[in-house]
């Protein structure tokens, strides 16, 4: 599928440089569209919003409302990918508008998706389950089976996050059956992603870990979806941790903040700085903890993001141990220093 998805864009980089006249302004649109939607998947964001930019601009001298429609929508999906949430949000919402205007009932459920992320991703779970669960609602009545499976998997993330453990399960095991049924293999690794998350909130680490190294990791990295390995990496590692299996989660932690910054994915850097934060009080390293903890917050705090229940308990934990642990004072001079050192996505 890796191999497919960029011998696929090699042929449209090759279509989009044709520069016969006789090749209509309407498919050179599809073909920046197709282009930024194939970079999308194997997380190349860069050149997913310059192909999509340019589809855009193609769309509205050309005014066509649909295309427009769904470029819009397609940058909102990249756009919370990228953690530029207010940006994802506008986008979206226009895309929103236009569809329920065409009655483009596919491209409001899309819409709706990307709100529902990023609503979690902010940590407004109430409202990602709204948006998810009108979302659901229409992939059901046009019976997309895989694109039902993707929002279940979602929606009982969010509905997992506000403690509904019973019916998050009922979720999850519908969007996991309806994969195995399709044959749908990267949205099969993300659901069972969420199902370790899920485990991990009842304790059970070693059947968390072990779902994660026999299938979420090596199905994304066979298909090369960095955004979804680094999620897994680090899940995995929160499994590892407690375990006391403190070198491994270091280089699950490792490998999931080197895709991030790659990515420029300002959420999973935080995330990542959280998470060594707290293993850095697992080993009993309380400085460490404290200079990462200020650039976790920090970095939440600039993009406006929020940490998963989970691992916030995790996090404050570990936060309060490195306080008591070396007094406040020392605590919050630690803390000040390291914002003096550089930026948060600077080495750790």
């Amino acid at each position: 599928m890796r191999g497919q998805w960029t011998a696929g864009r090699e042929w449209l980089q090759r279509a989009i440089g044709f520069h016969d006249d006789s090749v209509p302004p309407g498919l050179k649109a599809e073909l920046h569209y197709a282009a930024g939607s194939l970079a999308q998947n194997q997380g190349d964001y860069a050149t997913a919003l310059a192909s999509l930019e340019r589809a855009l601009a193609s769309w509205r001298q050309l005014q066509s409302r649909e295309g427009e429609a769904r470029t819009l929508t397609s940058m909102g999906w990249l756009a919370w990918r990228q953690c530029r949430f207010r940006d994802a949000r506008e986008l979206s919402t226009a895309g929103l508008l236009l569809h329920r205007t065409l009655g483009d009932e596919r491209g409001v459920a899309q819409a709706l998706s990307n709100l529902g992320w990023v609503a979690l991703l902010e940590g407004d779970l109430a409202e990602s389950e709204r948006s998810l669960t009108e979302c659901i609602g229409i992939r059901r009545r046009l019976a997309d089976r895989r694109e039902v499976g993707f929002t279940l998997a979602a929606l009982a993330l969010a509905v997992s996050r506000q403690g509904d453990a019973p019916r998050a399960r009922l979720l999850i095991d519908e969007a996991l059956m309806t994969f195995r049924e399709i044959g749908e293999k990267q949205l099969y690794a993300f659901s069972v992603r969420v199902t370790a998350e899920m485990t991990l909130e009842e304790n059970r680490a070693t059947d968390a870990r072990l779902a994660l190294e026999s299938t979420s990791v090596p199905i994304f990295r066979d298909l090369g979806d960095r955004w979804g390995l680094a999620a897994a990496l680090g899940v995995l590692g929160d499994a590892l941790i407690l375990e006391r299996r403190f070198d491994e989660a270091s280089d699950a932690y490792d490998e999931a903040l080197a895709i991030s910054r790659a990515l420029d994915d300002s959420h999973g850097v935080a995330s990542s700085h959280a998470r060594a934060a707290v293993l850095g009080a697992a080993r009993g390293e309380p400085e460490r903890t404290a200079v990462l903890s200020a650039k976790a917050d920090d970095l939440l705090a600039e993009i406006g993001g929020a940490l998963g229940p989970l691992q916030r308990r995790f996090y404050n934990g570990a936060v309060e141990s490195a306080r008591n642990s070396l007094g406040s004072d020392r605590f919050l001079a630690l803390r000040a220093s390291s914002r003096l050192s550089g930026p948060a996505l600077a080495s750790v």
